[in-house]
Parts: structure tokens; C-alpha cells; sequence
């Protein structure tokens, strides 16, 4: 996947989150961009995917510990996110 850049939010947004199917998917703060790749698995139907991703993002954003975003709490929120998607 292509690193984007961080973008400017000026309602104080701390992380990005960019999913591509397949591809993976982007975590990017203001000093981290981490590329996440998808979990390999048989597809069947994608419906759903999306959205069981975002719910296991957010179950770990507000379950994660004192370390904030670091790189490695967003390497473990990002990939069970990305677990999540493979087994909907």
C-alpha cells in the first residue's frame, strides 16, 4: 500500500485509518505510518468486512493500554482489526 501522508485535521484527529480490501490497510498518526496487511483468507462475501474491521479498531483504541499510539499498540489494534475483517 502507498504511504500517505498525515493529514491536517483541524478538529484534532490523532489517527488515520485508510482500509483497501486486500492491500492492507494504513494506521498513520503525526510520527507513525504503519501499513497493515490484510489477513489471507477464502472470501465468500465481503459484506461486512468493513465494518467488523472498524469495530475492532475502536474495541482497541478505547481497550488499549497507557502507551497511547505508539507503534506497537497500533501494530496489534491494526491486525486484529484486520483479523476481524477476515473472519466476518
Amino acid at each position: 500500500m502507498a504511504r500517505a501522508r498525515f493529514p491536517q485535521c483541524p478538529h484534532g484527529a490523532e489517527l488515520a485509518v485508510i482500509t483497501s480490501g486486500s492491500s492492507g490497510s494504513l494506521l498513520s498518526t503525526a510520527a507513525t505510518q504503519l501499513s497493515i496487511p490484510a489477513v489471507a483468507t477464502q472470501v465468500a462475501d465481503t459484506i461486512g468486512a468493513g465494518d467488523s474491521y472498524m469495530s475492532a479498531l475502536i474495541h482497541g483504541l478505547l481497550n488499549r493500554t497507557g502507551e497511547g499510539l505508539a507503534p506497537s499498540v497500533l501494530e496489534t489494534i491494526g491486525r486484529s482489526a484486520s483479523m476481524a475483517a477476515a473472519i466476518t
